[in-house]
């Protein structure tokens, strides 16, 4: 038998009249779905990956060539330490966020045609053996064990102090960070750069920092979606207990005056031992090293504990809800969150009016070292 000639016909033998109808088609086509194109409805996966773009230096949106699966995995791996998600769900819902802002993009610019399937989790070994893992971190962080993270309390940052990793400059720089959150209330990383390139609208600099008589100003950006300049202090009044108590290490008045002499406006207020901007990752990392040298519970003390610890401390002196709120900036009752009920307060018989200890927080010591902070009075 003969063979039937083929039904299809090549594209070099298409009509010009054919061609032009068909790529005017596609440009109604794309333009139709230009108009048509609907943002998501949420964007706190994509902001999280659009900081973790800047990191690795790459544009905002991946492109088509690019390995959707590696950049997912690593994408997981910076949200583990640069967020405060706990949960491998979460970090599956903010792949799913991430998906859908950039199919929006593409169907914006008309080039979603182009673009490659995206995997799941539930289809994909790499993606799943990583969430898995991603659950085995959590774990390990306590994170599912419903334990909440403790106020960063004057008894554990010394505790903390001598098993601060790194240079004499690099321990004296993460103390004085971890010292600043727990005086002014800011948020870690708001004094600290995402990245070591980070523009300096991303973190504390110098020309931001003001010494008054008895008190420092801290203008910082907001952590928010429309970031403002907000501002922060400390008061010498806040800080001479410290240093009566622990001495002249602990006097973030002297040190902040020290750090500033000869300081470029721009240069940032917290530095590494190459005169870079100390990074939220910086932070994270010591902190768990000096936890797991002095076998504390991991997930117990975090970079935001110290925001914590000033919450709790007004609590625990008396203060107003409205005084907590308007000094830790609180937006709604979220604050009511992170303080953790204590056994007794700065009217109590006995008490410390300017601190309290772990002990004195009504949770679990059972994990706790031997040593008086966790010890009840």
């Amino acid at each position: 038998g003969t063979s039937r000639p083929s039904s299809s016909i090549p594209a070099d033998t298409i009509s010009p009249e054919a061609q032009k109808i068909k790529t005017g088609t596609n440009f109604m086509y794309q333009q139709s779905a230009r108009k048509s194109a609907v943002p998501p409805t949420s964007k706190s996966g994509f902001n999280h990956f659009t900081k973790f773009r800047k990191s690795i230096n790459a544009p905002t949106f991946m492109a088509h060539n690019e390995n959707i699966i590696a950049n997912m995995i690593n994408f997981w791996e910076y949200l583990k330490i640069n967020s405060d998600i706990n949960t491998s769900k979460t970090m599956s819902t903010y792949m799913s966020n991430v998906k859908m802002w950039h199919l929006y993009e593409h169907q914006k610019s008309g080039i979603a045609g182009n673009f490659p399937h995206w995997p799941t989790p539930f289809h994909n070994d790499e993606l799943s053996k990583s969430l898995r893992d991603a659950d085995k971190f959590f774990m390990a962080l306590d994170a599912k064990k419903g334990e909440k993270r403790v106020p960063l309390t004057d008894g554990l940052l010394n505790m903390l102090k001598p098993h601060l990793p790194g240079s004499e400059h690099m321990k004296k720089e993460v103390f004085d960070c971890l010292l600043h959150t727990k005086l002014s209330g800011n948020r870690t990383g708001e004094l600290t750069a995402d990245t070591k390139k980070a523009h300096n609208k991303l973190f504390l600099t110098a020309d931001r920092v003001v010494i008054h008589q008895g008190q420092i100003d801290f203008s910082t950006w907001s952590k928010s979606a429309n970031p403002v300049i907000e501002l922060t202090f400390v008061k010498a009044s806040e800080v001479s207990p410290l240093v009566t108590r622990y001495g002249s290490d602990w006097n973030l008045l002297t040190s902040t005056k020290k750090r500033l002499a000869g300081k470029a406006a721009k240069d940032p207020f917290y530095t590494d031992d190459k005169g870079r901007p100390l990074t939220y990752q910086d932070v994270y990392k010591a902190l768990r090293s000096a936890c797991e040298a002095l076998g504390l519970p991991l997930g117990l003390i975090g970079c935001h504990s110290g925001r914590i610890y000033k919450a709790t401390l007004m609590a625990y002196q008396g203060k107003s809800i409205l005084a907590i709120m308007k000094r830790g900036r609180w937006k709604s009752d979220a604050w009511k969150v992170y303080v953790i009920s204590l056994i007794k307060d700065a009217k109590d018989r006995g008490a410390d009016p300017h601190a309290f200890k772990i002990g004195d927080l009504a949770i679990p010591l059972d994990k706790m070292p031997n040593h008086p902070e966790f010890h009840r009075n």
